[in-house]
């Protein structure tokens, strides 16, 4: 509960496969859909079957040139410079990427003109301006299930991305061709993008936004002094010590099952009203 996956509960036939007309038609409508409702005209969408991490793993193997890995220090910078290190790209003076929401620490790193992990940040922050690529994936503020990314290429971009005749799935540029044709080059979940598709249709971000701020307001109010980075928040941290376990435990609160120091709300992904009983458990807890 609480997690960094949306709740969502839906049911799917799936009528066509991958490689059907009709698969063309929704893979055209989604990415057009998406520039639309986010003002992103100026870039193409290459969506991609797995994770948001599958999606930058792509990006960073498909990157022509040397990477100079930037932003707060944490989990997710140290992914991408452990990668771009062990595909020997790390350069101080390469092409800056960085993770733009840095979930483990709660603190959100800004810079234009780079590559950006947006992963848990879009849409709530902004992307910054002339961002070159960036990641995001549909399971997590845009209410998708788990299985489906995006990878956003700015249209004037493309000359980053090293052309590339292996068949493998983070191969961008083989991504891109099959995408002049509102293809996929391997079997992709057909049911993702049509549950994806319905989903951001109905997307209201001012009142997503409102709804991340007010969960955000209520959960800070909770742990107090012990809060980790941003008060509001799309993630909020903060050290176990501020909620008794039994709390933790029937909410699955983050990281409640293992050894780490800190619990993790994510302010997005469950429904209103689990907010709110969490609240008033701690409260009681306290009186």
């Amino acid at each position: 509960m609480f997690g960094p996956n949306y709740y969502s509960d839906s049911y799917f036939k799936t009528e066509f496969s991958h490689r059907s007309e009709e698969f063309k038609k929704l893979y055209s409508s989604l990415t057009s859909l998406i520039q639309e409702k986010f003002n992103l005209q100026n870039y193409d969408i290459i969506p991609i079957a797995g994770s948001g991490t599958t999606a930058m793993e792509a990006v960073i193997y498909s990157i022509k040139d040397k990477l100079n890995v930037i932003g707060v220090d944490g989990k997710f910078k140290d992914r991408w410079y452990s990668l771009s290190s062990a595909l020997n790209k790390i350069d101080t003076h390469g092409t800056e990427v960085y993770c733009h929401l840095e979930t483990s620490k709660s603190q959100i790193f800004d810079k234009e003109n780079c590559i950006v992990d947006g992963i848990s940040s879009f849409p709530y922050y902004k992307i910054p301006n002339n961002t070159k690529i960036f990641v995001t994936c549909g399971n997590k503020q845009l209410g998708g299930h788990p299985g489906l990314s995006f990878i956003f290429v700015k249209k004037d971009c493309w000359d980053l991305i090293k052309e590339d005749k292996l068949f493998v799935t983070n191969n961008l540029s083989l991504h891109r061709k099959y995408a002049l044709n509102y293809q996929t080059p391997t079997t992709c979940p057909v049911q993702l993008y049509s549950q994806i598709y319905n989903t951001i249709k109905l997307f209201d971000f001012v009142s997503e936004r409102e709804r991340i701020n007010h969960n955000s307001d209520l959960v800070c109010d909770l742990v107090g002094e012990h809060l980790v980075g941003l008060k509001r928040c799309p993630v909020i941290t903060f050290k176990k010590e501020a909620m008794p376990y039994w709390i933790a435990q029937k909410y699955k609160i983050y990281n409640y099952n293992n050894n780490s120091d800190y619990y993790q709300i994510f302010t997005y992904s469950a429904p209103q009203q689990e907010y709110y009983n969490l609240y008033m458990d701690f409260k009681n807890d306290r009186s």
